[in-house]
């Protein structure tokens, strides 16, 4: 039924005086008599029946980034590799001398010095990795490359330097006793 069959509704309904005209003409006897009421449109109405199966729509592949666009992983993997291997020579040199404490070493200044200057080394080879992928990408393809190299740089600078520390304290714990 459209809006304008609808009782009330149809642009007939008010004349120029603002009085409302009757929309049916007689009276109405029963529900079964009149189509247009719900209840008769209600008892009327065909049972719902079950609707076939649908098919599955097949989705269509995006394209998928080209590899030409990453960061490369060799200069974290070098990073991390010389956050392990200055941790590794730092545990050796200050657990030789078995009677001073560590922080009285005489390689401790430069441990600790060498351990901020790798923290600083982080963002700069952060910057080096994004920089190499940036360039060698297209224009398109760039998005994304500063965050993941900063992120992995980030990742590496704070386990790198964790461990650094962690050494340092154990190595103190140790030596004064503590462990």
């Amino acid at each position: 039924m459209d809006q304008d069959e609808m009782p009330g509704n149809s642009s007939d309904a008010a004349d120029a005086t603002g009085a409302e005209t009757p929309v049916a003409e007689g009276p109405v006897e029963s529900a079964e008599e009149c189509p247009e009421t719900p209840v008769a449109a209600q008892e009327a109405a065909p049972e719902p029946t079950e609707a076939p199966p649908e098919e599955p729509v097949e989705a269509t592949p995006v394209a998928a980034v080209p590899d030409t666009a990453r960061v490369s992983r060799w200069p974290f993997a070098v990073y991390g590799l010389a956050w392990l291997g200055l941790t590794a020579v730092a545990a050796w040199h200050l657990t030789r001398d078995p009677s001073l404490p560590a922080y009285q070493h005489e390689l401790y200044p430069g441990i600790v010095l060498a351990g901020i200057a790798m923290v600083a080394l982080g963002p700069a080879v952060g910057i080096g990795a994004w920089t190499g992928a940036w360039m060698g990408a297209p224009k398109p393809e760039r998005g994304g490359l500063f965050t993941s190299a900063f992120l992995r740089a980030s990742f590496l600078t704070f386990i790198g330097a964790a461990l650094w520390w962690g050494m340092l304290v154990a190595v103190d714990a140790v030596r004064l006793g503590g462990l």
